[in-house]
């Protein structure tokens, strides 16, 4: 990975190792979220453990990254991209999620953050103004993580090797006596 970088000045493994870190803050973050967010009494319980469905792919692409920490190897780094493209998926359905529940299920037009019996521990939002908040969040990560994605991939390849001409013939000597003994079994 010498004279790669990402961002134009940092050096790859650094913007890699960072993309990670906050890919495993975010998981953690919306998975922590969600828990407060399930003691709001102005928000129905089930919104919470639909949003908790959501950031699986979010999680499990904090579990790539957290791999990749243990062991950097070619199937690790391969993940990475992968782990960038759960993010995107998972930021994606959320902000959808937010959409469908805050327009056509949630009744009232204030939207209350927070958690508590009272309304002093609520942060009062419009709910046109709440949903441009999560809206503008989703793009934010939706349009980080596309970048991260170029970034994993190009990081990927640098491990990769080309194969001199004898270990091709001995990767294609293995792969064909692993076929034969596939059809042994």
């Amino acid at each position: 990975t010498e004279g790669m970088t990402c961002c134009c000045i940092v050096p790859i493994k650094c913007g890699i190792t960072t993309i990670g870190v906050f890919t495993f803050i975010l998981a953690a973050v919306g998975i922590s979220a969600q828990f407060f967010l399930i003691l709001n009494d102005q928000v129905k319980w089930w919104f919470c453990t639909v949003n908790l469905v959501l950031l699986i792919p979010q999680f499990y692409a904090a579990t790539l990254f957290v791999l990749w920490f243990g062991k950097d190897n070619v199937a690790n780094r391969g993940a990475l991209g992968c782990g960038c493209i759960m993010v995107i998926v998972s930021q994606s359905l959320l902000a959808a999620w937010a959409i469908i529940y805050f327009i056509w299920i949630h009744t009232g037009d204030t939207v209350y953050y927070g958690w508590g019996t009272t309304e002093e521990g609520y942060v009062k939002y419009q709910k046109k103004y709440y949903l441009f908040r999560e809206l503008a969040w989703a793009v934010i990560v939706i349009t980080l993580y596309s970048y991260f994605i170029c970034i994993c991939g190009r990081y990927a390849t640098a491990l990769k090797k080309a194969l001199t001409d004898e270990q091709k013939k001995e990767y294609k000597a293995e792969k064909e006596w692993k076929k034969k003994a596939e059809e042994a079994l």
